[in-house]
């Protein structure tokens, strides 16, 4: 039992530290890890039995987090990829009037730029006055198609950041609904009045896998699978020791790790 939960002690604080640079806001998990935290605390004090039923629930619990932040994770990229795309095709959109515009402006650079061969000051300033005054139509149209355009597109960043921000909230909301979820099942686990439900996963999806290379579909019978095996961990005569479990960190910390790595 005191694996499991230190297993989730490691995981708030390793996971708090790795994700705070993290773009996808993250706060929810770690709000919902600091509650679990006086869960796992008061698991280590009160509980030294049923160790078996007790590494379940963390079991679950560290399963849950994982495929909840998963989903979180790829509903929030994607409300930034949309709205990166969106601005992208605005650009693209933009693109024949982006390129009027250098043409203009390569061309009054041109007529201003014919006047620096001339090395007599009078010829230099009569050029540049005839260039200017010729190209100044062009100057005004560059002055004005511009505003025009970027204003017409800060209105359509902005519709597109407003778009963003209700996605992104809305996948927050449902992130922190699903933590809290989750965090009540822990607690009432732990407790006792709730139970993991059966894993079917892996019959499942190997008797879709059979089902194709052989003729018969039946699944075997009470197939076993890994929510089968016992749950507890054999004696080694260090249960009795809380703290040797507790500051046994850098074995637990490089289970974690390789746990994180297939999780994050």
């Amino acid at each position: 039992m005191a694996t499991k939960a230190l297993l989730s002690l490691l995981l708030a604080t390793i996971v708090s530290s790795a994700l705070a640079q993290s773009p996808v806001d993250w706060q929810p998990l770690l709000d919902q890890q600091n509650l679990v935290l006086r869960q796992v605390v008061q698991a280590l004090q009160l509980t030294r039995s049923g160790a078996g039923d007790t590494d379940a629930c963390f079991d679950w619990y560290l399963d849950n987090q994982t495929a909840i932040n998963e989903v979180y994770y790829t509903e929030y990229n994607l409300c930034v990829s949309a709205a990166t795309a969106a601005k992208k095709l605005l650009s693209e959109q933009s693109a024949l009037e982006r390129q009027d515009l250098l043409d203009e402006g390569q061309s009054l650079c041109s007529a201003l730029s014919a006047c620096e061969s001339f090395t007599d000051g009078l010829q230099f300033f009569q050029c540049y006055n005839e260039a200017s005054s010729t190209k100044s139509p062009t100057l005004f149209n560059i002055s004005v198609t511009s505003e025009r355009i970027a204003d017409k597109l800060k209105i359509s960043y902005q519709a597109i950041n407003d778009t963003e921000r209700v996605c992104t909230t809305n996948a927050r909301v449902k992130n922190v609904e699903d933590l809290s979820v989750s965090r009540a099942h822990l607690n009432n686990c732990l407790i006792g009045t709730w139970s993991p439900p059966e894993t079917t996963d892996a019959a499942t999806a190997s008797t879709d896998t059979t089902t194709e290379a052989t003729a018969s579909t039946e699944a075997p019978p009470e197939a076993t699978t890994a929510s089968d095996a016992p749950t507890s961990e054999p004696s080694d005569g260090r249960q009795g020791l809380p703290e040797e479990d507790l500051f046994d960190f850098s074995y637990m910390t490089n289970m974690l790790q390789r746990k994180l790595n297939g999780r994050f």
